[in-house]
């Protein structure tokens, strides 16, 4: 949620829990954060940073490039080939839209290795 500089954010998210108590809906404290804009912030495992232009740029966890990797290599011997090729395609792809060149490659190059 943004809020205009002029307005209090915690007396806003006061307000929210309330509305929310009222419609028997729960708010996570521990997940619940105010941050400042412009500041990175996590969602769904994925980095968020918004830049002075307005520019979103996202990087994508390590850890789910790994994970990938090794469910490549245990599908290696139970999946043809095309297939293996077709799971690791989709994979570059949703990659390939965060900001994570490098990160793109390597899982190119470990997915060559794996062939």
């Amino acid at each position: 949620m943004l809020i205009p500089p002029d307005v209090d954010p915690r007396e806003v998210l006061d307000k929210f829990k309330r509305k929310a108590q009222e419609n028997c809906l729960m708010i996570n404290e521990r997940k619940t954060k105010i941050i400042k804009f412009g500041q990175p912030f996590r969602f769904c495992k994925t980095k968020y940073i918004v830049t002075a232009t307005g520019r979103i740029i996202t990087h994508a966890g390590r850890d789910a490039i790994k994970r990938a990797l090794r469910k490549l290599k245990k599908l290696k011997n139970k999946r043809s080939k095309s297939d293996l090729q077709a799971i690791a395609n989709s994979l570059y792809n949703y990659y390939s839209k965060t900001n994570d060149h490098g990160r793109v490659l390597k899982f190119r190059s470990k997915f060559k290795e794996i062939l």
